[in-house]
């Protein structure tokens, strides 16, 4: 299997603003490379706008520290973590659902 798409993992945390406000801030937990598959795509309408949604599988070399409110970010688009499908003991890739056009 090759894994030959540059990726990031970011972590969602909370900063704390100087008027009291809480500000979203993605930290990097991974760089590395995957394996990018196409699921699905489709469009919703929210708000009298219509926004463009896809699913997408990433393959990666297996890791442990990885949570479903993790953000892939692949050629400078963000994507949500849906699932985290690990195959168990001694597997050596694990795969990734997420999804664009999503709430981050």
């Amino acid at each position: 299997m090759t894994l030959d798409q540059p990726i990031e993992i970011k972590r969602k945390s909370q900063e704390q603003r100087a008027d009291g406000s809480l500000e979203t801030t993605l930290t990097t937990v991974m760089q590395g490379f995957a394996r990018v598959r196409p699921m699905r795509g489709g469009e919703s309408d929210q708000g009298n706008q219509v926004e463009a949604r896809a699913g997408y599988k990433f393959t990666i070399h297996t890791r442990s520290d990885l949570l479903d409110d993790d953000v892939i970010v692949w050629r400078g688009r963000k994507y949500n973590i849906r699932f985290i499908y690990e195959e168990g003991f001694g597997s050596i890739y694990m795969e990734i659902e997420a999804e664009r056009g999503v709430a981050i």
